[in-house]
């Protein structure tokens, strides 16, 4: 399972927090979860919705377009990109 604060680093199976973030968390800390699913080309999520997602090891802000051929492809900075794993929508503080 990811840690549930970085996202990014496996964490151990009794906690929710990688072993980093663990020790650099305190009581005052509210942890909230990203709540990642796995990229379905065939259950692609919504076009033109700006989501968080995961490139190999970084994340990035990307959004579902259909690309010049007609494939669906994630729009990043860098351009189209086939290797999206994860991604998450964007919901900032007092958004449903």
């Amino acid at each position: 399972m990811r840690c549930v604060d970085c996202g990014m680093k496996e964490a151990p199976h009794e906690q929710e927090l990688c072993d980093e973030c663990y020790e650099n968390n305190n009581t005052d800390t509210v942890i909230y979860k990203i709540p990642w699913q796995k990229y379905d080309p065939e259950n692609p999520p919504e076009l033109g919705k700006t989501f968080l997602v995961c490139i190999g090891s970084k994340t990035m802000e990307a959004e579902l377009r259909v690309s010049f051929n007609g494939r669906l492809l994630w729009w990043t900075d860098h351009g189209f990109d086939d290797t999206v794993s994860h991604y998450a929508p964007i919901n900032l503080p007092g958004e449903e």
